[in-house]
């Protein structure tokens, strides 16, 4: 377990590192660091713009919703990030559905990892939506969240280039792709 000192004096040389946008700095590996939504909000930022960094993993960091949604900023911005994980974190539905909106404009990333974030069916469909009409990702990890296990299969469908899109003539697929109203789907995203 590392102390705060050292976790602060690492953070913020490596997020100077991603500001000026150094060429050796490929990989930004955070895994367990505790990130309030400050850092996250720099880091946001800093990938913005940055034409280097491929590697983001923020695995185990406490990653909010509110985080989420600063780092599904950047995702929607920068075209360089290859492989995003952000697995155990607490992110939600609201924050997935964030990233999912990122996703629909990003067609760089690759594999975005999702895995115990509390993510529900509305989060599990948003990014299920935005999968199928994104063109790069070919892995998305969803196990472990709040979501049913036909949205996850359907995800993972989608990744494996059974489903192409959402804009099908199937009835299922435009319910589960746009949002039908069910009212179970509801329930289970917010649990009494």
């Amino acid at each position: 377990i590392m102390n705060t000192k050292y976790q602060n004096r690492y953070l913020r040389k490596l997020l100077a590192n991603i500001a000026r946008d150094n060429p050796k700095t490929k990989g930004v590996v955070l895994n367990g660091f505790t990130i309030g939504n400050e850092h996250i909000a720099q880091l946001t930022m800093s990938l913005v713009s940055n034409t280097h960094v491929e590697i983001l993993c923020l695995n185990n960091c406490g990653i909010t919703s509110k985080g989420a949604h600063l780092l599904a900023y950047a995702l929607g911005k920068n075209r360089s990030l290859d492989h995003v994980w952000l697995n155990n974190n607490k992110i939600g539905s609201s924050g997935a559905e964030a990233i999912a909106s990122s996703l629909t404009k990003n067609q760089t990333l690759l594999t975005v990892g999702l895995s115990n974030n509390s993510i529900g069916n509305h989060g599990g469909k948003a990014l299920a939506k935005a999968i199928g009409q994104n063109h790069s990702i070919t892995d998305v990890f969803v196990e472990g969240n709040r979501m049913s296990d036909r949205i996850e299969d359907e995800i993972n469908r989608i990744c494996d280039g059974e489903v192409n899109d959402c804009g099908g003539d199937d009835t299922h697929e435009y319910q589960f792709c746009h949002g039908g109203n069910n009212e179970k789907s509801k329930q289970e995203d917010n649990p009494a």
